[in-house]
């Protein structure tokens, strides 16, 4: 295992609604990552594109994630968006508030 980039406790800490489930279990890499959720937000040429709201414990840039992730993943299931939280937004039952994450990942309007 890689020991410097991408970990969550559990798989149960990194879902998402359109990433799919390689994209999610491929954060359960090494350490670093606390949480993670991975979405697909609207795009105007491709329709959607993956993206991934990240919790972590080390200081990682996105393109330490998204280079880690690159092992790992197929190029077109890799995420254009990554942004960091503090924590990942989830409901009172545990499961990831994907409005609340899709609306932390959508670009602000202009």
């Amino acid at each position: 295992m890689n020991e410097k980039a991408l970990a969550v406790p559990s798989a149960q800490h990194c879902e998402g609604g359109g990433g799919g489930a390689e994209d999610r279990h491929a954060f359960d890499l090494g350490s670093g990552v606390t949480d993670a959720a991975v979405v697909g937000l609207p795009h105007e040429r491709f329709g959607s594109q993956v993206a991934a709201l990240v919790a972590t414990t080390d200081a990682l840039s996105a393109d330490e994630i998204v280079a880690e992730l690159r092992t790992h993943l197929a190029g077109y299931k890799l995420p254009r968006v990554v942004q960091f939280a503090e924590e990942v937004p989830r409901a009172n039952n545990g499961k990831l508030d994907l409005a609340r994450v899709r609306a932390l990942l959508a670009p602000p309007a202009s």
